[in-house]
């Protein structure tokens, strides 16, 4: 039970605080981002676990895990609007994953032998084999179904790590959420 004799930061009584912030998760989750999005901060860090702890089948080959795909987007996204990565700590990145996912595969659907960002098979360096586009399809949908059961934890959580940065953080970074689908940044 939380007292009102605790204080939160600015010496806002606690229950005040709770409230406020509540409200705050409310409002954002219902009016900007897409269920099941997260931060995409949160994404490396959620995959790689998921397959350390042996809850996605580990790849037989070399690819890009989805992790990279949401740096491409997040670069692409950058690269469009002019800016550099140098401007990505301008924004708050989210991802949906079910659309990174979808938009993947239909990249390895209509696939494009010359184009890195579609060819599954394009840019790995280390010499070894790398996945099929069939292999990469299969991980990603496996991927995709393990993250679903985990969304609501990883979109509350990144909620609550949003809603703190931005405490810390003034003015507030606006919301991007990958892929951006041809998204571009409002300029003044």
């Amino acid at each position: 039970m939380v007292s009102d004799n605790n204080s939160a930061p600015n010496d806002i009584p606690v229950r005040t605080f709770v409230r406020t912030e509540e409200s705050t998760y409310s409002a954002l989750a219902e009016s900007t981002l897409p269920p099941g999005a997260m931060l995409a901060s949160f994404v490396r860090t959620l995959e790689t676990r998921l397959l350390a702890r042996g809850f996605l089948p580990a790849p037989r080959g070399e690819f890009h895990p989805l992790w990279f795909l949401v740096e491409t987007e997040r670069n692409v996204f950058l690269w469009r609007n002019g800016l550099s990565l140098e401007n990505a700590a301008d924004f708050e990145f989210w991802v949906d994953p079910a659309a990174l996912v979808e938009k993947r595969l239909l990249q390895l659907e209509v696939g494009n032998a010359g184009n890195p960002f579609v060819n599954s098979l394009w840019g790995i360096a280390s010499g070894g084999a790398p996945l099929s586009a069939n292999e990469e399809s299969t991980y990603l949908t496996a991927l995709l179904e393990s993250m679903g059961k985990l969304a609501p934890h990883a979109h509350a959580l990144s909620h609550v790590s949003s809603i703190l940065g931005q405490r810390v953080l003034e003015p507030r970074l606006p919301k991007v959420v990958l892929p951006a689908r041809g998204r571009t940044v409002k300029k003044p």
